[in-house]
């Protein structure tokens, strides 16, 4: 039987996936350019190479890859579930803290608009995430 905790973390991931769904958002560009960085250290095989289109293409179901993770923790698949949510956003909590101080240090923090539903949704999917610990 799932958890209340689980059960919270689940229906926070939905309505993630739902924002991001809602701002036509992806963790796709964000992943793009973290493999482009590790391309300039290491060599890319053919085995890194498939790695790194298969996590751009789960990154690029953005909102959906959150949802579907969502659904895995009612089925108590929480590592799979924490990693499609992952991909998904493409932020963890350190990511999303600078872009957010970034964006207030600027004065561009985005108030009812397209970017403050996929910031809410971001910030959805790490609060699913934390909880999905316990």
């Amino acid at each position: 039987m799932v958890s209340r905790v689980k059960r919270k973390a689940s229906l926070l991931a939905l309505l993630s996936g739902s924002l991001l769904l809602a701002g036509h958002f992806s963790g796709a560009a964000r992943w793009s350019i973290v493999i482009g960085i590790v391309s300039s250290f290491v060599t890319v095989t053919p085995l890194l190479r498939f790695l790194f289109l298969a996590i751009i293409w789960i990154s690029s179901l953005g909102g959906a890859a959150v949802i579907l993770g969502g659904l895995l923790v009612l089925e108590e698949r929480i590592l799979l579930a924490k990693l499609l949510i992952l991909l998904g956003t493409g932020f963890g909590i350190v990511s999303f803290v600078i872009v957010l101080v970034l964006a207030i240090y600027r004065g561009d923090l985005p108030v009812a608009s397209g970017p403050f539903v996929v910031m809410a949704g971001i910030g959805l999917s790490i609060a699913a995430r934390f909880l999905m610990r316990r």
